[in-house]
């Protein structure tokens, strides 16, 4: 039994961010539980605002937004179900992505939604600047599908931004790629 009764509270309390400097977390077992799941998409549906509706791979979802530290984007299925979420900061037309979260049985569909939503609807999308394993996945994932359906992606530091050459040399352990964030631009 866990110490958390929704999985929006344990959402909150874990914070996951997902980006270049790898932290070795993964709450997926905890966020996976079709209870906490069920139980939050309730509490999104008669709590937060109601700001669209998208369908993507062939799923009907509700948006929903919430403004705590930062915008979080739920994507709820008519179940309901929180299939997808994003944690983010809005930055001159863009947006900085500082939590995503991929519901297991979903896979695929937080990539997806970055290009049918996030990228049709802003300039660009960052990365934040820690990844947990499944982060760091997502991430490549999402650059090989940019760069293949072509857009632009680019490698940033606090000091410059160039484009990216090899996707797989920019994650790592060490102090030298926690400046490293990547920037998806939309078309």
């Amino acid at each position: 039994m866990s110490e958390y009764n929704t999985f929006l509270e344990y959402y909150r309390k874990n914070i996951i961010t997902e980006s270049p400097f790898r932290t070795g977390r993964s709450f997926s077992e905890e966020m996976d539980d079709n209870a906490y799941n069920h139980t939050a998409a309730i509490e999104i549906i008669g709590n937060k605002t109601h700001i669209g509706d998208i369908n993507v791979l062939g799923v009907d979802y509700s948006i929903y937004a919430d403004k705590f530290e930062n915008t979080i984007n739920y994507f709820i299925t008519k179940q309901p179900m929180v299939n997808v979420f994003f944690s983010f900061k809005i930055s001159d037309g863009g947006v900085i992505m500082t939590g995503v979260w991929n519901r297991i049985n979903a896979k695929g569909s937080a990539r997806e939604l970055i290009f049918n939503y996030y990228l049709k609807k802003y300039q660009f999308v960052i990365s934040d600047k820690l990844q947990s394993t499944q982060g760091e996945n997502y991430w490549k994932k999402l650059m090989i599908k940019a760069i293949t359906n072509g857009y632009k992606v680019t490698v940033m530091t606090d000091k410059d931004e160039h484009d990216i050459d090899d996707v797989d040399k920019y994650w790592g352990n060490t102090a030298k790629f926690f400046n490293y964030r990547f920037k998806i631009y939309s078309k």
